[in-house]
């Protein structure tokens, strides 16, 4: 009877072994799986790293064609100022034929003021169409960083769980050691006995 007790409950240990093993390989797989997980997100921030240090280089070249077209700005408005200024002067010379002549040239730097000022417009335009593009980039890292935070508590708690299913594999295998031996001395008992 003994004898029986003792079998059924090697098999029911050995039953116990076999499910923490089975346990510990679908952790392992688990966890192969997240550093996979952690490997495509590392890939994708260094993307968004690249394509935001691009963008940046494009914020770089339109702050440079702005400054170019701002000191371009303010010489033609200084070269006008200096035109008008002659202008008066030849005004009070010249005959009404040559006024008419002078109001058309005016004319002609009133639509070099405007198309100017379109160009300034549209580039103030595109900087801050960058300015947003960098709002969001800062956004879809700080979501990136977030993903990293929780794989890594994932990560922590498969660690824990591997050290756990460890941990009742050792207490496990002690127990099947003592079985064995309760076994080993009941068979030398019943063997003395017999």
């Amino acid at each position: 009877m003994g004898h029986a007790v003792d079998h059924n409950l090697l098999s029911l240990v050995q039953q116990d072994v076999k499910l923490l093993i089975m346990d510990y390989k679908t952790t392992e797989e688990s966890l192969a799986q997240q550093r996979v997980d952690l490997t495509a997100m590392q890939n994708t921030l260094t993307s968004i790293q690249d394509q935001q240090s691009a963008t940046r280089v494009q914020q770089e070249e339109h702050d440079e064609q702005l400054a170019a077209v701002l000191e371009w700005k303010e010489q033609q408005e200084k070269e006008n100022e200096e035109i008008l200024a002659k202008f008066v002067s030849v005004e009070k010379m010249l005959s009404e034929e040559l006024l008419i002549r002078v109001e058309g040239v005016e004319k002609g730097l009133v639509e070099i003021d405007d198309k100017v000022d379109q160009l300034f417009a549209m580039t103030e335009e595109k900087v801050e169409q960058l300015k947003q593009g960098f709002a969001k980039t800062d956004d879809k890292v700080e979501q990136l960083e977030q993903g990293f935070a929780k794989t890594d508590d994932k990560v922590e708690q498969l660690e824990q769980g591997f050290a756990k299913i460890e941990k009742d594999a050792s207490e496990t295998g002690n127990k099947v050691k003592q079985l064995e031996e309760t076994v080993r001395n009941q068979r030398m008992k019943e063997t003395k006995s017999g």
